[in-house]
């Protein structure tokens, strides 16, 4: 009866530890604690034997040993699945999971790494405490996983102030980033930094740093409406070389005269009709000034 509980619980550890990492990466040390958690609740604490504290003097104890009636000899201990400790069936389910490759502490640091550098930056050396001491990574597999990550401090902390420079400033800015846990030093060479990129920028029209991705929105329309007018442009050009080619062969082409002839040839009487224009022009002004 006893083991069949236990198998039970055994399979539903198994199914819920799934559930768990489907879920999104999990450290060993995490899914440790959540898998002991469940195991206790369903199964109860684990048993074992209770050694009492024998009170009194020596002399009561053999006194009251040899008033009490024979103690009935305990049953043996059950063997096999049944005797083990929650902690036994959590060690199973994990080395099943480490060794079909669904657990890996390696790839958990990548993850949180990544996760913590992409959209929640803080300070390098804080992350590192997170899985160090929350997790229980490896010291070297968290320094691994932070440089594949690229984690930088000054990185960070400047999109963090970016975000926060939209409600604060100055004074207000500088103590918010501190309690982040950013260093005194990488906060003031960011601001220092903003506040440069801020001045070089106001002439394109950015009051504030935290309008940048405003800028570059605005920046990239304007070059897209610049490429568009110049295709454009290009368009009637070649619509223009057109009507002037079917201008041309209009005309009374010469025998044996090709598109690029007949093309050339009104481009040329086009031209000598300009010029015809201009002098005529300048006829009549010398004649009205005489």
């Amino acid at each position: 009866m006893a083991a069949a509980k236990t198998e039970r619980v055994l399979e539903r550890l198994w199914g819920h530890s799934h559930k768990l990492i489907m879920n999104r990466p999990r450290s060993t040390h995490e899914l440790r604690n959540k898998l002991l958690v469940l195991c206790k609740r369903w199964r109860g604490p684990s048993t074992g034997r209770r050694r009492g504290r024998r009170g009194g003097s020596a002399a009561a104890a053999d006194s009251r040993e040899a008033a009490a009636p024979e103690a009935p000899q305990p049953e043996p201990e059950p063997d096999g699945i049944a005797a083990a400790t929650n902690e036994e069936l959590v060690e199973a389910v994990l080395a099943r999971l480490h060794a079909g490759k669904y657990l890996g502490d390696e790839e958990f640091a990548r993850w949180w790494a990544e996760q913590r550098v992409t959209f929640r930056p803080r300070p390098r050396a804080l992350v590192a405490a997170e899985m160090r001491f929350q997790h229980a990574i490896d010291e070297d597999m968290v320094q691994e996983a932070l440089d594949d990550a690229g984690a930088d401090d000054l990185k960070a902390c400047r999109r963090v102030a970016v975000k926060l420079g939209r409600r604060r400033e100055g004074q207000k800015l500088l103590e918010s980033l501190l309690r982040k846990g950013f260093t005194y030093g990488v906060v003031q060479a960011t601001l220092a930094s903003l506040a440069e990129e801020q001045a070089q920028l106001a002439g394109n029209g950015v009051e504030d740093y935290e309008t940048f991705e405003e800028a570059l929105a605005r920046t990239t329309a304007e070059a897209e409406a610049e490429a568009q007018a110049e295709a454009e442009a290009a368009l009637r050009g070649a619509a223009s070389g057109e009507e002037a080619g079917e201008a041309a062969m209009a005309g009374d082409p010469a025998d044996g005269e090709t598109f690029e002839e007949a093309l050339a040839r009104a481009a040329a009487e086009a031209k000598a009709g300009e010029e015809e224009a201009e002098s005529e022009g300048a006829d009549a002004d010398s004649s009205g000034r005489a």
